[in-house]
């Protein structure tokens, strides 16, 4: 199960956990933009997630950068949406964003999974 639960939300930024095969990892939605990621089921873009120092700053946090593409199953009214180190200001504009101290674990633990064993979907609960 992959499940970004909302511990505390202020309605434009939620503080919480994203969990991945029973591990949790603290994480942020919003704050910034548009603010937090709405709850519901999102579909993960297994294939199209990226890793490297070429991403902006705002991907990049505790040494490494990343970008797993998420999308909402029945509300494409926000795009661009992803998974992602919370790099350069605190906060995202709706994607969720892994703290610094949490980031290369979480991508190890990503990087561990075999493709075909990677969720395809993402709970968004709070």
């Amino acid at each position: 199960m992959f499940t970004f639960t909302k511990l505390s939300s202020d309605g434009n930024q939620a503080i919480g956990e994203l969990t991945l095969e029973g591990k949790t990892y603290s994480a942020v939605s919003g704050g910034h933009g548009r603010g937090e990621l709405p709850e519901g089921t999102y579909r993960v873009d297994v294939r199209g997630a990226v890793e490297g120092g070429h991403l902006g700053a705002a991907f990049k946090a505790g040494g490494v950068g990343f970008f797993i593409p998420i999308e909402h199953i029945s509300d494409s009214t926000r795009t661009g949406l992803g998974i992602h180190p919370d790099g350069n200001v605190p906060g995202t504009e709706g994607c969720i964003g892994v703290s610094a101290t949490d980031s290369r674990r979480f991508l190890n633990a990503w990087k561990a999974m075999s493709i075909a064993k990677r969720p395809s979907t993402l709970t968004v609960i709070g």
